[in-house]
C-alpha cells in the first residue's frame, strides 16, 4: 500500500471514529437548496458531503434488505449491494473529505 493510500485510509478511520463519538443537532429550519444534481454521497441532501452524512451511514451500519426497518435504512446503502457496511462508510466519509 502506498503511503498516500494508508494516510487516506488513516484519515477515513479518523473521520468515522469521530461520527461515531459526536452528537448530532438538527436545525428545525428549514432550508432551501437550488442543487442541479446531487452526489449520491449526499444522504441528507444537504448540498454538500459532509459528516452528517456519514451519521446516517453509521447509524443504519449492518442493516440489510431482509431487516424491518430497510425502507429508511437503504438511503446509506450507496453501492447498492443490499447491506449497509464498511464500503458504504468509507464511500461516503471520503466524499466528505474531499
Amino acid at each position: 500500500m502506498k503511503k498516500v493510500a494508508l494516510v487516506r485510509v488513516l484519515k477515513t478511520i479518523t473521520v468515522i471514529m469521530l461520527c461515531l463519538t459526536m452528537t448530532i443537532s438538527v436545525s428545525t429550519e428549514l432550508l432551501a437548496f437550488d442543487i442541479e444534481e446531487t452526489e449520491k454521497e449526499d444522504l441528507n441532501n444537504g448540498g454538500t458531503v459532509n459528516v452528517g452524512d456519514v451519521a446516517i451511514v453509521a447509524y443504519y451500519y449492518n442493516a440489510t434488505s431482509s431487516d424491518s426497518n430497510w425502507d429508511a435504512a437503504n438511503i446509506a446503502d450507496v453501492n447498492g449491494d443490499g447491506v449497509v457496511d464498511v464500503l458504504d462508510l468509507a464511500s461516503v466519509a471520503t466524499k466528505a473529505m474531499e
